[in-house]
């Protein structure tokens, strides 16, 4: 994709059909991980950290820097209008969850969202949406491959460095409390660098960074919570993310007074 390596997708079905669910097959890249946040094997991690934050900014710089032009082309060709391939597209997404899951200790979050939506930069970039180290692979410090693009947004770059800075700071990874206090805090050191490292490739500009960063947490509550809700309601067990609501609205109150009951 104008250069930066993404695997190219061989085979795809939307729809069940022989495997009984919809399914993709891509291309195997080379490398391995950037960062594995999977408790224990985070913990053999430790010594790459010390150069994470600048090899990540770098890899998210890199997708910035694209032309989101032939992107939007092609979400044109599909059906998909401007708005949709947006970041207003995440809070409609939440919102239909709210509605679905009579949700309504979650609406002073999305209000919140929708009265401080801040204007958009004169160049939009192409943003990956869960640019964590996991999706960006590396051979010896060189990127050979990023994956998982099912959340790419056509955005302000701040939407990538604000959703990732979220999810350093909240460090959400499943492993025992003292675990994820040490985890919280390296997160929180590594969200301080990467805020920097990237600043030597762009300036960005900090309430958006922040607002950006406060969406992701809220949309990740949102998601979490109707996941968990479905599996109540269907008896069907749901593969669920390792966000903690609880976390999340911490976050979100902090940053922004608006208090989520759910």
């Amino acid at each position: 994709m104008q250069g930066v390596p993404a695997p190219r997708v061989l085979a795809c079905e939307d729809a069940p059909g022989p495997l009984d669910r919809a399914f993709m097959v891509m291309e195997r890249l080379p490398g391995r991980p950037q960062m594995v946040a999977d408790f224990p094997r985070v913990v053999l991690e430790l010594p790459r950290f010390v150069t994470l934050s600048r090899r990540h900014a770098a890899a998210m710089h890199m997708v910035h820097a694209l032309d989101a032009q032939p992107l939007l082309d092609a979400f044109a060709a599909a059906g998909i209008d401007r708005r949709a391939a947006g970041p207003e597209h995440w809070l409609v997404a939440a919102e239909a969850t709210i509605e679905k899951w009579a949700f309504d200790g979650l609406r002073p979050g999305l209000e919140w969202l929708r009265a401080h939506r801040p204007d958009d930069p004169p160049r939009l970039s192409i943003c990956h949406g869960d640019f964590f180290g996991a999706n960006i692979l590396e051979v010896r410090g060189r990127v050979t491959g990023i994956l998982d693009w099912n959340l790419v947004t056509v955005a302000d770059p701040a939407f990538d460095v604000g959703g990732q800075l979220a999810a350093a700071e909240m460090s959400p990874i499943l492993a025992p409390p003292p675990i994820q206090l040490i985890a919280t805090g390296i997160g929180q050191l590594l969200a301080r660098r990467l805020r920097a490292a990237y600043a030597k490739f762009a300036m960005l500009e900090g309430e958006n960074v922040r607002y950006y960063a406060i969406m992701r947490a809220f949309t990740e509550l949102a998601f979490k919570l109707g996941l968990e809700a479905e599996s109540r309601a269907t008896g069907v067990e749901r593969r669920m993310p390792t966000w903690r609501p609880t976390q999340c609205a911490r976050y979100i109150l902090k940053h922004t007074g608006a208090r989520i009951d759910f």
